[in-house]
């Protein structure tokens, strides 16, 4: 041991019991703590409780905020030495708020618990993650404020669309005016879908024997359905069928099962009061159809004729008289 005026000097192993003071410490080797709990402080001369301070306890490595006294306050980080564990705390140094658990290689932010490779837990509303582009717009995702939660994604800027790709190329496309386009990038409705040179944009399908497209406006009472009922397809309104075309090429109209003549497609009317057909010119009605159980009628109702033609050419006429 060397002592001066300037330091002290010392080769080989120094065991020190109590407390060492120094305005300076130079180890040249490896410097070992050994007790339980062993702490390493370091304290801060010019602020108050603002210490650090690293110390071992039992399996987890801290670092920690220690107050003048010399009690600890609350951890910061926390690394579990037997499982590789990482533990961020929040400012209260109660929760950890993102957490590496080592063992499942996942990440956890606002959770301990990631289920899967990357975990974000939040339970107050606004953005989870934000990223910012080279121009300065965001995409931001983040928890909804409506009464049943949820998810939102949103491109932050005002004129910016959310485009979504595969294999580098636009798939679909949400404008900053709400419009969906899917197969092109400049929809001109609130739903735009481009095939290309598939011709087929849209497939609906379910798992039973119908299928139905349903259309409603503000004032509707009840809605407009297109859809099919195994090959045939089928018109609803108001909860009932109107119009049926099965897959022989028969029309329905106010029934489900429209007849035919043997090598002929048909044309059915039917209704519980009788059938009816109108034939109007600019809105004048000018001949009537119809049949009931009680007589059928062909009807000119004005005072025009009623002609009955061959080839194109009038073979009877019934006048008015």
């Amino acid at each position: 041991v060397n002592l001066s005026t300037t330091g002290a000097d010392i080769n080989g192993d120094a065991n020190i019991d109590g407390t060492l003071t120094s305005d300076g410490l130079t180890v040249d080797g490896v410097a070992t703590l050994n007790r339980t709990n062993p702490i390493l402080l370091f304290n801060e001369t010019d602020t108050t409780d603002l210490n650090a301070g690293l110390n071992l306890n039992g399996s987890s490595f801290e670092v920690a905020k220690y107050a003048d006294a010399g009690n600890k306050v609350n951890d910061v980080l926390s690394i579990d030495i037997s499982t590789g564990d990482i533990s961020f705390y929040e400012d209260t140094g109660t929760t950890a708020k993102f957490f590496w658990d080592a063992s499942a290689e996942s990440l956890g932010i606002g959770t301990s618990s990631p289920s899967s490779k990357l975990s974000i837990t939040e339970s107050t509303v606004g953005d989870l993650i934000t990223v910012t582009g080279a121009n300065g717009t965001d995409l931001r995702i983040g928890n909804h404020a409506s009464a049943n939660g949820g998810i939102y994604i949103n491109s932050q800027a005002a004129s910016d669309d959310l485009r979504f790709r595969t294999q580098g190329s636009d798939r679909m496309t949400i404008t900053s005016a709400g419009s969906v386009g899917i197969g092109t990038s400049s929809p001109s409705e609130l739903l735009h879908i481009n095939s290309g040179t598939g011709n087929t944009g849209l497939f609906i399908e379910s798992t039973d024997a119908n299928s139905n497209l349903i259309f409603r406006d503000v004032d509707s009472t009840g809605n407009i359905a297109l859809g099919c009922v195994g090959d045939d397809f089928r018109i609803q309104n108001a909860g009932s069928e109107r119009i049926r075309l099965d897959s022989n090429g028969n029309v329905g109209i106010g029934t489900t099962s429209p007849r035919n003549a043997s090598g002929f497609v048909g044309l059915t009317l039917d209704d519980a009061s009788g059938s009816f057909i109108d034939f109007n010119d600019s809105g004048v009605r000018v001949l009537t159809i119809s049949g009931n159980a009680t007589g059928n009628d062909i009807n000119t109702v004005t005072a025009i004729p009623l002609r009955f033609k061959t080839n194109n050419s009038e073979a009877m006429r019934i006048t008015s008289a």
